[in-house]
């Protein structure tokens, strides 16, 4: 039975496909040397290219927009039959030709409305020469919105081709609404295809290795005279519908959209980071056109039914999601066409937070990157999907100022409106998208993806959401909890896992219910003790409905966990200002490992934040991040007041570290350093008292006086944590020349016998 349900979608798809697509076995007449050469040409209004590409440059710095605006879109409305030069072949055949003519354009590409094509008939865009063509477009992309994007093409100069049988029931009819005149040369200024910077991973380099059926769901549009990405996303009904996911600001009209599928370099000519160009892939596996179902601009999405199935043959896959809107996503990743180049991939290996940014002039709730480890976005990438570490889509791309500065990255922010908010944050079905991801109501707030040839297994039991571990690294005792998701066509009744840690006696544990397609259920396992060390808990499906569970790619999950033995148990309380979603931090030991961090926040968040830190003897540096620049000093007092922080030893109290409200304007960051020994050696506050900087503010030198410690070292830093000046020390009275350091605001860090002291000084 299940193979020939199999078949039967096969069929199903191999008559809906073809809606929408251009067919590549045709050449136009003009291609063939069929006609003579055209004599009437339409020339745009001019357009200056230098004007547009800084105009577009000035929006993307202002706004962080990562919509890649390539064209000017040229209103012209012109009724292409009635301007068309006819030529009638001995066959009877109708050749219509217009030349369009875009003085200094970089490309071209059209948007056709009252668009219908007659049966038998074939339109291209040829260039002048006859070297390049695109179509042909025949009457499988007729379409109700009666509207065609065509992709571009590279000429200043084009023909459009009609042809047409001698006799069709219905005339073909066209109106050449809108020409995009490109003020890019997208190839001009490339790295290797396109225009992306060098520090970006071809979605096929290794680091992309798991992620080969997300990385089929992406697709590049084409949406007028810019390039966004988007993807395609399941539903929960259990039939595959087209439904296409991206950014609002992408725009809401899509019925000239182009979406370009499985654009990428194959693995053996894959540019990794590098300056090496990357191998072309194939770039004819297109669909033209589709339907707007919902748009929402607080989370920045716009979800489309494509008006052609995309063809199952070419390896295309419907992304599963997570609604949960969880804080839990400990990675995440990108995959993206940025610049309008060949996919690639980034990657963020630290948990994401959660932001609410000004964007397009709406409150946009995002997740957020604030650094990536691998590659970035670019523009172009707007509306790509991120995924958790569960490779659910969980937000689409909507701005943000990460870039490329050579082979590595700027360090620079991303923000992804959030799926979970746009889930059901609308009084209506246009403005949300669990009335089309969930039109059955089925309530599920985690699906799997599909792949429409091989559709959903009979018995399918998905792992998800593992938790249940403790947040302080002191705990020993965890109460492990997960979800399992029906990702099958019959009821799922029964599951057996194992679990346990890595290395030692795995548990058995039996669970049983009765969950329809995409039904959920969380199990709590009994509790458990952490091992001392490093160690990875997993869990795995022993079988699902009393036998061997088919897929098993959704049947692991782990989570690696490090319990200390602490030498001392430290508290952080933390009080944020109103603007919590500027604050971030980190306690770093003397390696440089982060052992705890935190942030962002939300803002206007009420009452102390604390946590308990479990630490080894040694010295650490408490280090405070704020990304607009004034501190924790950034609401009036009647709003809330300035913030604070206050880390202290739990044993006595003792003060660690510690930040007042009138020391809360520290600018972009601020360090104090603890030391914590056996023997206790002396605190960032009692180093204060014995060490003196002076003159500060200063000019051409910086005097340091030590009393009772002895001085070692001095470094100085810049905002940026650059070392810009270092000393060695031999005496206790020093003084360092700081002529050649331009006025700034500095961080000095002095080490010495009992622990380091880090003390802000401006150069004016």
């Amino acid at each position: 039975m299940y193979k020939n349900i199999i078949l039967l979608t096969a069929v199903v798809f191999g008559t809906m496909f073809a809606h929408g697509q251009t067919d590549r076995t045709q050449k136009p007449a003009n291609h063939k040397d069929k006609v003579n050469s055209c004599t009437v040409e339409f020339v745009a209004p001019k357009v200056n290219n230098e004007t547009e590409q800084a105009l577009a440059a000035s929006d993307r710095l202002l706004e962080g927009d990562k919509m890649m605006r390539f064209g000017k879109e040229l209103e012209v409305n012109l009724d292409f039959k009635a301007m068309a030069q006819l030529f009638v072949q001995p066959n009877g055949r109708k050749i219509y030709q217009l030349g369009i003519s875009c003085p200094t354009a970089k490309s071209i590409n059209l948007i056709l409305d009252n668009f219908f094509l007659a049966e038998g008939a074939n339109l291209f865009l040829t260039d002048r020469f006859s070297n390049e063509y695109i179509g042909a477009y025949t009457s499988v992309n007729n379409n109700d919105a009666e509207v065609l994007g065509t992709e571009l093409l590279k000429s200043d100069f084009i023909y459009i081709v009609l042809e047409e049988p001698a006799h069709v029931a219905i005339d073909s009819r066209f109106m050449v609404k809108t020409i995009v005149h490109g003020f890019e040369d997208l190839e001009e200024i490339a790295k290797g295809l396109n225009t992306s910077g060098s520090c970006q991973y071809d979605v096929n380099c290794p680091i992309g290795a798991g992620y080969e059926l997300q990385r089929n769901s992406v697709a590049m549009m084409v949406n007028g005279g810019g390039f966004c990405t988007g993807s395609l996303v399941n539903n929960t009904s259990g039939t595959i519908k087209p439904y296409f996911i991206s950014a609002r600001h992408c725009g809401t009209n899509p019925t000239n959209w182009v979406f370009r599928f499985r654009w990428e370099a194959p693995s053996s000519g894959t540019s990794c980071a590098t300056t090496s160009p990357s191998t072309n892939g194939p770039s004819n596996m297109n669909v033209n056109g589709a339907t707007l179902k919902a748009q929402n601009s607080n989370s920045d999405f716009v979800l489309v039914s494509l008006n052609s199935f995309p063809n199952p043959a070419w390896g295309i896959y419907y992304n599963g999601w997570d609604n949960t809107d969880a804080t839990t996503a400990t990675k995440g990743i990108g995959i993206h066409h940025p610049d309008g180049d060949i996919k690639k991939i980034s990657v963020e290996e630290n948990p994401l937070g959660q932001q609410t940014i000004n964007f397009n002039g709406a409150q946009n709730h995002t997740w957020l990157i604030t650094d990536w480890d691998y590659g970035v976005t670019e523009p172009g990438s707007s509306g790509s999907p991120l995924f958790n570490q569960e490779k659910r889509l969980i937000g689409v791309l909507s701005g943000g100022t990460a870039a490329c500065s050579g082979t590595t990255d700027n360090g620079d922010p991303d923000f992804y409106g959030r799926f979970g908010y746009g889930w059901d944050n609308s009084s209506s079905a246009s403005g949300r998208l669990k009335d089309w991801l969930d039109s059955t109501n089925t309530g599920a707030t985690i699906i799997d993806g599909v792949d429409p040839f091989i559709g959903n297994d009979l018995v399918d039991a998905s792992l998800s959401t593992l938790g249940g571990f403790p947040e302080s690294k002191c705990d020993s005792i965890a109460t492990p909890q997960f979800v399992v998701i029906n990702g099958g066509m019959n009821n799922l009744t029964e599951v057996v896992i194992s679990y346990g840690f890595i290395g030692m006696t795995q548990q058995t544990y039996t669970w049983t219910g009765n969950l329809s397609t995409y039904g959920q259920a969380t199990i709590i396992l009994p509790s458990i003790n952490i091992p001392l060390g490093n160690s990875t808990f997993q869990i795995n499906v022993v079988s699902a409905n009393g036998s061997v569970d088919i897929d098993a790619t959704n049947n692991n999950l782990n989570i690696s966990f490090l319990r200390l033995q602490p030498d001392f148990e430290a508290k952080l309380m933390l009080d944020l200002d109103c603007y919590g979603s500027e604050t971030s931090w980190e306690i770093v030991n003397s390696n440089g490992e982060i052992m705890y961090s935190d942030g962002p926040y939300e803002d206007d968040m009420p009452g102390l934040i604390e946590y308990t830190l479990c630490l080894s003897w040694g010295c650490y540096d408490m280090i405070i991040h704020d990304e607009y620049g004034d501190g924790l000093s950034g609401c009036a007092a009647a709003a809330g007041g300035n913030g604070s922080y206050k880390l202290m030893l739990v044993s006595n109290g003792l003060t660690l570290a510690e930040l007042t409200e009138v020391n809360a304007n520290f600018g972009n960051i601020e360090i104090s350093n603890f030391c914590v020994t056996s023997t206790f050696g002396l605190n960032q506050i009692q180093l204060e008292n014995l060490i003196t900087l002076y003159p500060n503010p200063g000019k051409n030198s910086l005097n340091i006086k030590a009393e009772n410690v002895i001085v070692e070292a001095v470094r100085i830093y810049n905002v940026a944590g650059q070392e810009v000046l270092a000393q060695e020390i031999s005496n206790n009275t020093i003084e360092i020349n700081t002529t050649d350091l331009p006025a700034a605001f500095y961080i000095v860090k002095i080490s010495t016998d009992q622990g380091e002291l880090n003390q802000r000084w401006i150069k004016q």
